[in-house]
């Protein structure tokens, strides 16, 4: 199990049961105190990540423990596609910057449509608003017109 005590970017972890938890956390009391713990694990889930990621993307339905790891690695997958438009963007000249984006914008707006469960959790992520995001959802509305 992995054990985490703070905010995302500023974890301190450890991995490890129990009885090895209690010692690790003598050294941190303040911080147990201030933040809190927060643990992932898997053990709820009986399904791989790659079976997840496939069910929830076709829109299957998943136990809340993996729905969970579906919206992570959908949130991931935005991500991704962000700093890739943003890399694309700033690393090209800017003709071929808008072809770049436009490629990288049209291979998301392909998988989403794809995918309903995928594009349920695009609908639902904070990335559509980002100026790159708000391009994928404008291609999104005209696929769905035609």
């Amino acid at each position: 199990m992995r054990w985490c005590l703070g905010g995302k970017g500023s974890e301190d972890c450890f991995d490890g049961g129990f009885r090895r938890l209690s010692k690790w956390l003598r050294n941190r009391p303040d911080k147990l105190i201030k933040l809190g713990v927060r643990t992932y694990s898997m053990t709820n889930v009986t399904k791989g990540l790659q079976e997840i990621w496939q069910l929830g993307c076709a829109g299957e339905a998943l136990t809340p423990p993996e729905a969970k790891h579906f919206s992570d690695l959908a949130a991931s997958r935005f991500h991704t596609f962000i700093l890739s438009a943003e890399s694309a963007y700033q690393s090209k000249a800017s003709d071929e910057a808008k072809a770049w984006v436009a490629l990288l914008v049209q291979g998301l707006v392909t998988e989403l449509v794809s995918n309903p469960g995928l594009k349920s959790a695009w609908h639902d992520s904070p990335f559509r608003a980002h100026i790159y995001g708000s391009l994928v959802t404008t291609e999104l509305d005209k696929a769905r017109i035609h």
